[in-house]
């Protein structure tokens, strides 16, 4: 899957999704990724990280970087672990 690629070629919409999605402008997966509706905040005051407070619900925007994949720890028994 790749940002420019459409949503509608990426997942499987029913035709009332595929049509919301086009009235909100989302066409492509990028699209997709940075639609932020209005009504779960707004982004008026922008503030660095360091001048937020403790409790203050802020969005936080930034670059994710140095990313590693790797595995985890599995077990299917769980009880050792309680012990």
């Amino acid at each position: 899957m790749k940002l420019d690629d459409t949503v509608e070629d990426a997942f499987r919409l029913k035709k009332d999704q595929a049509s919301a999605l086009k009235r909100l402008g989302v066409l492509t997966v990028k699209d997709l990724l940075y639609h932020f509706p209005t009504r779960y905040g707004s982004n008026a005051v922008i503030k660095n990280i360091e001048s937020t407070s403790t409790n203050e619900i802020a969005t936080i925007y930034g670059t994710l970087s140095k990313l590693k994949t790797g595995k985890t720890f599995k077990t299917k028994n769980l009880l050792h672990l309680a012990q």
